[in-house]
């Protein structure tokens, strides 16, 4: 999967799941629309807006395999996503 970002700490690593797009975004808006209910739920509707402004969001966070499982699924489906590591508080 080349959006997605893998460190080297194993699968315990906090890290936040990003979506920042779908291939059908402008020519089937609905259809993106229904794929995000597939997998958010409730936040589908504000994250389809953001992604419609064409802004990244992040939809969860959370144990690196957990969302790497989570990331692939959604990339099968037609989502752009990355895995990033998540910043230590400062």
């Amino acid at each position: 999967m080349d959006n997605i970002h893998s460190g080297h700490g194993g699968a315990v690593d906090d890290v936040a799941l990003v979506v920042f797009s779908h291939h059908r975004l402008l020519d089937k808006p609905a259809r993106t629309l229904e794929s995000l209910r597939i997998y958010l739920r409730g936040q589908a509707g504000p994250v389809y807006a953001e992604l419609r402004a064409g802004r990244p969001v992040m939809v969860r966070r959370g144990p690196r395999r957990q969302l790497e499982l989570l990331a692939h699924s959604m990339e099968g489906q037609g989502f752009g996503v990355q895995v990033q590591r998540l910043r230590p508080a400062a």
